[in-house]
């Protein structure tokens, strides 16, 4: 099964070919009027609801800001790219449980949201004060915990582990915008 081709506005489709994540955020803001709270330079620009995605808020976020994430991250994939409501049949169930149990054409699917994922980031632009650490690791929540960014298996990019790109970042030693070019 193949991607379906994004709408108008960019948004991402899920499996199914609808915007369940797109709808779950019109909902969000609707429910508590959320509209007049956000950014009106970007809620110009198209629905509220919109200035949730990444690709249409970061342009607007004057401070410095670094992005850690993980290309197809488990979460996504669970619940952005296959939502049970987007595949009520079960077809990608055991390949979100695990990813060693993905068929060919579901790993192509997620590679395509993978590419997806890197597009939205070429709008951050070069500036060093936006930095990224985007790895091919599955894993959700890669910083939430000391020992994640710490441990001898931290995931590295450039010879660099989570912890030092952010501190070189941070610190003005040395811009890290880095992803990873390896698939699955």
């Amino acid at each position: 099964m193949n991607l379906p081709s994004a709408s108008k506005h960019n948004s991402f489709l899920d499996v199914s070919g609808a915007q369940h994540i797109e709808n779950f955020y019109d909902d969000v803001v609707k429910t508590h009027g959320a509209a007049k709270n956000l950014p009106s330079s970007c809620t110009s620009k198209g629905k509220p609801s919109l200035c949730f995605f990444p690709q249409y808020m970061s342009q607007q976020i004057q401070t410095p800001l670094f992005i850690t994430n993980a290309a197809y991250d488990s979460w996504q994939i669970k619940n952005i790219l296959a939502p049970g409501v987007a595949d009520p049949h079960g077809t990608w169930h055991n390949c979100k449980i695990d990813i060693k149990k993905c068929s060919p054409s579901q790993l192509e699917t997620m590679q395509g949201f993978r590419i997806e994922f890197i597009n939205a980031l070429t709008g951050l632009g070069a500036l060093t004060s936006r930095g990224y650490f985007i790895n091919s690791c599955y894993a959700h929540c890669q910083t939430e915990t000391q020992e994640t960014w710490l441990r001898s298996d931290s995931p590295v990019l450039n010879n660099k582990s989570i912890a030092k790109a952010v501190g070189d970042w941070y610190y003005d030693r040395h811009p890290f915008q880095n992803m990873s070019q390896q698939d699955f």
